[in-house]
């Protein structure tokens, strides 16, 4: 799910809401029929964590229920060390920039 908050920090967009992750959830049932037989139950469970993942990490700070993106400045060891195992995707996803 790293493609919504990917999205949202290209461009440019602070917060990430309920919608956009439900809209994800809508264009994967699309792909996949494994998906697509997920309960509600399921997919909101899958939201709550992933919001909360996102804000145990800090990339994410949630104030009255408002979820704003606070992208991290990464340090330069920790990308290069990234980079090195093959991960840049994370860079990508955490930061924003291709």
């Amino acid at each position: 799910m790293f493609e919504v908050y990917r999205e949202k920090n290209i461009l440019g967009i602070p917060i990430i809401e309920d919608a956009d992750v439900n809209i994800f959830f809508k264009n994967k049932e699309i792909q996949s029929e494994d998906i697509a037989a997920w309960t509600d139950g399921t997919k909101r469970r899958l939201r709550s964590i992933y919001f909360n993942y996102l804000t145990d990490a800090n990339l994410l700070t949630v104030v009255d229920k408002k979820k704003t993106i606070t992208p991290p400045i990464l340090d330069i060891a920790l990308e290069r060390y990234l980079e090195a195992c093959g991960e840049s995707v994370i860079i990508k996803a955490i930061t924003g920039v291709d």
